[in-house]
């Protein structure tokens, strides 16, 4: 992986994707794509943190897995410089 992206890179990300935000027992934070079925649950990351690379892997292979992204095509968001 090319870079560190912070945990608001990531929920613009997402959300851009079309996935949904919401809270579990108000500790962690889960996003749902309905359309795929698609769900990934991660601690309440604050929007500056940087996200866990092992975080960054399961993104990448569950988009792969569901036909949502290419694991090249999320390697180019990682490696953009923010802006």
């Amino acid at each position: 992986m090319a870079r560190t992206i912070s945990f608001a890179e990531l929920r613009a990300f997402l959300h851009d994707m079309g996935f949904v935000e919401d809270t579990v027992r108000g500790e962690f934070l889960r996003f749902q794509h309905h359309p795929s079925d698609t769900r990934f649950i991660f601690r309440a990351y604050r929007p500056t943190d940087r996200v866990n690379p092992g975080d960054l892997v399961a993104v990448r292979r569950f988009l792969d897995e569901r036909g949502l992204m290419d694991p090249a095509e999320f390697e180019r968001f990682l490696s953009k410089t923010p802006a």
